[in-house]
């Protein structure tokens, strides 16, 4: 699946429940995209909470953990 497939289904599910979506949501979903593409595309791989919340402009690892949780 290319990027622009991934962005595209995240946006269709997005506008079909927009009750659930943040721009929390949408920036850890990105940067998850990006962090495995410089990966290589592996099937499993760690996220640094560290990192994520640096990249994304969370402070609040109670923030962090709720977005990566939903």
């Amino acid at each position: 699946m290319t990027s622009y497939e991934l962005s595209r289904n995240f946006f269709d599910w997005s506008f079909e429940n927009t009750s659930l979506v943040k721009p929390t949501h949408v920036a850890l979903y990105f940067f998850i995209i990006e962090h495995n593409n410089r990966l290589g595309w592996k099937d499993q791989f760690g996220l640094p909470i560290e990192m994520a919340k640096n990249a994304i402009g969370i402070s609040n690892y109670r923030t962090y953990s709720k977005t990566f949780e939903d």
